[in-house]
């Protein structure tokens, strides 16, 4: 028997955040931004960058509740299937954090296993930055060109030196400017301002309920998750297709995939 079959489990998530991260944050600017990644589908987000001299706060969420079109994989062999799935986060907020005083960087990832947020806290990666003579208008500011490398991929941006910020979309920055446009050399990622409100004079109150993970620690916690996911599936589903024709089904080949930590997923070396 050959069956082709895709699952979409769709997480939301709705609690009300307690823990601080930081009280009365007072930024001098609010940026907006359209960012689209086609890591894994076509994902359209939603992003705000807030920032003051000391410390940016990078926010994104997919536009319109947008979600990953996934076609499932095909099987071959008789009485297996093949099943593709797919873990997709609804979540309220995808956050950065960055404190260029002390160079950390902190961002948010999901745990699928214990069901709650955490962050990453790492040091901020030099970006070898190659600064171009080339220019161009993006609405009304001229906007430079400047070429560089960032966690295995090349990236080009178009910066603005009459908004005098070290701060980008992302983990993006250390330019003489606010970056107005970034995009890597591979059209996997895409991100252009859309709005900027300067001076910005609302405070933030930044209530996340999160607790710091390292990057092995969550490694280790979702593959234990993925592992388990895919033995429970593969065991409902054969259960339930052998009550359904009577024949004897073994389920092989599952592949799961997330669309969660886009962030993560854009760093293909963890490396500068």
């Amino acid at each position: 028997m050959r069956t082709n079959i895709l699952i979409i489990l769709l997480i939301t998530i709705s609690s009300i955040f307690q823990a601080q991260i930081i009280k009365h944050f007072q930024p001098v600017a609010k940026i907006e931004y359209n960012m689209i990644l086609t890591l894994n589908g076509y994902q359209k987000y939603k992003a705000e960058l807030y920032y003051n001299d000391a410390t940016s706060y990078y926010t994104y969420k997919l536009a319109n509740n947008e979600e990953t079109k996934v076609l499932a994989d095909q099987s071959d062999e008789k009485h297996n299937s093949n099943t593709k799935v797919e873990l997709s986060v609804n979540s309220s907020f995808d956050f950065i954090l960055m404190d260029e005083e002390n160079k950390k960087i902190r961002s948010s990832v999901w745990d699928f296993k214990n069901k709650k947020i955490h962050y990453i806290e790492e040091d901020q990666t030099k970006i070898d930055w190659k600064l171009l003579d080339e220019t161009k208008l993006i609405g009304d500011f001229l906007c430079k060109k400047a070429t560089g490398k960032f966690k295995g991929r090349d990236y080009i941006a178009w910066y603005s030196p009459q908004i005098s910020t070290s701060f980008g979309p992302m983990k993006f920055g250390q330019l003489p400017g606010l970056i107005f446009e970034i995009s890597d050399t591979q059209n996997k990622f895409f991100c252009q301002i859309s709005k900027i409100t300067i001076p910005y004079t609302t405070i933030l109150d930044i209530n996340l309920d999160t607790t710091p993970i390292s990057k092995a620690e969550y490694t280790v916690s979702l593959k234990s998750y993925m592992q388990e996911l895919n033995d429970n599936i593969k065991k409902k589903m054969e259960n339930t297709i052998a009550k359904m024709s009577g024949d004897d089904i073994k389920v092989s080949n599952i592949k799961i995939e997330t669309n969660d930590n886009k962030v993560e997923q854009l760093e293909i070396e963890d490396v500068p």
